[in-house]
């Protein structure tokens, strides 16, 4: 036996723990309740509200329904729907390229052991940590200015965030045994047949992850995105949303501007509640150290 004998713990000292548990669950609950649901619930309540009672930004349920005049007259004088065709158009061919030359690069980076090889991971990720040079960018960019603003914004998005989708993608390929990738190549398989077939696959869960984060920065962006993008036709849905809601010349109409919001937020929510266990297991499996 050894010198130190294992003792179970005792009723009071389980007893103990398990109030711990609790207490520290319900402070948990009674913050996540204080910082997402009670502003979500303000904005969702005030968006079914006449312009009146939603002007006195209270959480209690309408006294009068105007839920279908507030999301009848955003959807019909915002030009949401333009709005997110727009999105669309820049944010999925964005997160894309991302994903794919992101996933490629961070490959490189997990099997390659070279003090320069590391020097690149180094260097490629730095972009994390400094903010970019939109006026410069801009400047670059418009050497591509006959492909249009929206191939504008979506090379700008893929040289910004790329890092970060490195960054993620690289601890995560860490964890492939690298026995797969030799027994591909003894079969006589190419780099790219190698990536295709098996590393990508296998990247499901932090490409995911990777993909729905580039998607809340890129939909919710509009700091970006209102230099690149010009006229009316071309403008995101965050765009069209600023530029309805600066129409209020004399009063801001908060179930207006709320209606707004939530339309804007749905995608988003449709899209983590579909991905949300992939979500999950990406960012665990994105925890391994390079």
């Amino acid at each position: 036996m050894s010198a130190t004998s294992y003792h179970p713990p005792s009723f009071r000292e389980r007893l103990y723990r398990n109030r711990w548990h609790v207490l520290k669950n319900t402070l948990l609950l009674a913050f996540a309740s204080i910082a997402i649901f009670i502003p979500f619930w303000m904005v969702l309540v005030n968006s079914a509200k006449p312009i009146g009672e939603a002007n006195q930004l209270g959480i209690g349920l309408p006294q009068e329904w105007a839920l279908i005049e507030n999301y009848t007259t955003v959807l019909e004088e915002g030009t949401m729907g333009r709005g997110f065709i727009n999105s669309v158009i820049v944010v999925v061919p964005s997160i894309i390229g991302i994903v794919l030359f992101g996933s490629m690069a961070a490959w490189v980076f997990a099997r390659t052991q070279s003090p320069r090889i590391s020097f690149l991971y180094y260097l490629s990720i730095a972009g994390i940590l400094i903010p970019p040079a939109v006026v410069a960018s801009v400047r670059v960019l418009r050497t591509f200015e006959e492909l249009g603003p929206q191939i504008q914004l979506i090379l700008f998005y893929m040289g910004v965030y790329t890092s970060f989708a490195i960054f993620l993608v690289t601890g995560f390929v860490k964890t492939i045994p690298i026995e797969l990738e030799e027994a591909a190549r003894i079969d006589g398989a190419g780099p790219f047949m190698i990536f295709f077939r098996i590393i990508l696959p296998m990247l499901k869960p932090i490409i995911i992850t990777a993909a729905f984060i580039m998607l809340l920065f890129m939909w919710n962006d509009f700091f970006y995105a209102f230099f690149f993008v010009g006229g009316a036709g071309n403008r995101t849905l965050v765009l069209g949303l600023f530029s309805f809601i600066s129409g209020f010349f004399q009063q801001i109409r908060w179930n207006l501007v709320f209606a707004s919001v939530v339309i804007v937020s749905l995608p988003l929510i449709f899209v983590f509640a579909l991905a949300q266990r992939w979500i999950v297991s990406g960012l665990l499996g994105a925890t391994v150290d390079k």
